[in-house]
């Protein structure tokens, strides 16, 4: 009974690692930066953390609001709700209505579905009758600010795109910028690197739009490699059963079957920790892990989807120089420096005699 309970408080188990710090670090600051329809954007593979530092935020966010003395019950300054998958073919607003409904304890909403009077806002103004989750959209909307919500966080935001087109997207994109308007509500798409083929669709969504990126580790890097290591040994010292070899000594076969993604690594022990408690004497082995690692076409997977993110978070090298080009300036600096480097027309200049070539020797 212990053990169980001693695993069950490790599945509980954070690390405070230094890429975690960063990325709360530059979110917070996203956050505080973030104007009225602004939108952040917080991407990273999968498995690096990103539901784990979510929930750090809104945490922090609603630590801070208690601290500053106006601690108020019916006031929740920050809340995460998860954008779930659809079973259908595209993403299901109705759905997600649902969800944050219930994560922002809004009283009675399952008879709000059908009730004109749920809504305190705007209702009369309604021209859409009987669109499909209308009243869901209103009585979220109203929850939002009934609740005095200042920062949403959409974990899982890439599902948003299931199915849909871009100009869809880019409707659904719209309201989103739309819904932190109205609100006054700071919102945080949190997902992989799929957020990025939609987060630039047209230049107004760009300039309206903050980037915070939540990288592996990369152990070919010397300083990674430690702050790796230091994750491992963390893991390993809160181990809740015993181990018959030491973790850090394959710290690179860990980072290969986390993928340097601490999420996936922290994953992948507690598997190794279930089979050890299940199959064997409760000892964790090595075996136990390579029992527990994903399986090589699996792995090849993810590995592909990471390296093709963190491509096109590259940029080309001659970048500025690029966008120089396109505006009509030169990479030597401005273009009132290229018209001076212009052949100047020559100045007539009076009773001065033009250059030529005078004759020499004897004329006969």
């Amino acid at each position: 009974m212990d053990q169980d309970i001693a695993i069950s408080n490790y599945k509980k188990l954070t690390v405070n690692h230094p890429y975690l710090k960063l990325a709360i670090n530059r979110l917070g600051l996203a956050i505080r930066q973030a104007r009225k329809g602004n939108i952040v954007f917080m991407f990273g593979p999968t498995g690096v953390g990103k539901s784990t530092l979510a929930s750090h935020m809104k945490n922090i966010i609603n630590s801070e609001f208690q601290g500053g003395g106006g601690y108020d019950r019916s006031i929740l300054p920050a809340e995460v709700v998860e954008a779930p998958y659809s079973d259908a073919q595209k993403f299901s607003w109705k759905d997600f209505y649902r969800r944050a409904l219930t994560v922002l304890h809004d009283p009675l909403a399952h008879k709000k579905v059908n009730d004109p009077r749920c809504s305190a806002f705007e209702w009369k103004a309604r021209t859409d009758k009987g669109a499909p989750g209308y009243e869901l959209r209103l009585a979220f909307e109203n929850a939002i600010k009934n609740r005095k919500l200042r920062v949403l966080l959409f974990d899982e935001a890439h599902h948003i795109a299931k199915g849909a087109s871009e100009s869809e997207l880019k409707g659904q994109l719209e309201y989103l910028k739309s819904l932190a308007n109205l609100t006054e509500t700071v919102i945080v798409l949190v997902g992989t690197y799929d957020l990025l083929s939609f987060r630039n669709l047209s230049g107004q969504l760009s300039r309206r739009s903050f980037d915070v990126h939540f990288p592996r580790y990369q152990i070919n890097d010397k300083d990674e490699y430690h702050c790796f290591g230091g994750v491992v040994k963390s893991f390993a010292s809160k181990l809740p059963i015993q181990c018959d070899f030491k973790m850090t000594d394959i710290i690179e076969d860990l980072y290969v079957g986390s993928l340097g993604c601490v999420g996936t690594l922290n994953d992948w022990i507690i598997k190794a920790i279930e089979v050890a408690v299940a199959e064997g004497n409760g000892v964790l082995k090595k075996k136990d892990l390579i029992t527990s690692m994903f399986s090589y076409d699996q792995m090849s997977k993810m590995i592909d989807e990471v390296l093709e993110g963190e491509k096109l978070l590259i940029q080309p090298v001659n970048s500025l120089e690029l966008l120089k080009t396109r505006l009509g300036i030169s990479g030597e600096g401005s273009a009132k420096i290229c018209d001076n480097n212009k052949e100047q027309p020559k100045k007539f200049i009076p009773f001065k005699r033009k250059p030529m070539r005078d004759s020499v020797g004897v004329v006969s």
